[in-house]
């Protein structure tokens, strides 16, 4: 029997499960059916445990995202919080008036690698870019202390 697909809206917070098995947090800001049927997820380095009250300078990241991780429950919904309200992602609404043409949106499991990155467990430089992931920190956010680099002259 398939699995029920995970009803989400926004405010929504999920677990990610790292490769190490560590479960952090990311939060659902808007569904944007008309970007590629995507949706924009912020995400942050908290552990699930303790993850609230979710601040602006927790997320770490906020993106167009693929919504497969959160339909199919492997980012389950773990509660509703509401967005912090000092959150500005409207860079990412730039294309809204053109039908979002130009948008990128990210598959869930590019997140996960990024955020195992985030994490010190998998090469910051283990994209063909090698500052592939600063690419998507926030303006602003430092790359993490954890991140490492496998390739030399980096």
């Amino acid at each position: 029997m398939a699995k029920k697909k995970q009803i989400w809206k926004a405010g929504d917070v999920f677990e990610i499960e790292l490769e190490d098995g560590a479960k952090i947090v990311g939060q659902v800001f808007q569904y944007k059916p008309q970007a590629m049927n995507s949706v924009i997820c912020g995400y942050t380095l908290k552990r699930s445990e303790n993850c609230l009250p979710l601040q602006p300078e927790d997320f770490i990241s906020i993106q167009f995202t693929t919504r497969d991780c959160l339909d199919r429950s492997r980012w389950p919904v773990i509660l509703n919080s509401p967005i912090p309200e000092a959150i500005d992602y409207s860079d990412l609404l730039r294309n809204e008036s053109t039908g979002f043409v130009g948008t990128t949106v990210l598959g869930c499991g590019i997140m996960k690698k990024f955020l195992d990155a985030c994490c010190g467990l998998r090469a910051w430089d283990s994209f063909a870019d090698p500052e592939y992931f600063d690419k998507l920190l926030l303006k602003g956010t430092p790359r993490p202390k954890a991140a490492f680099f496998e390739k030399s002259g980096v």
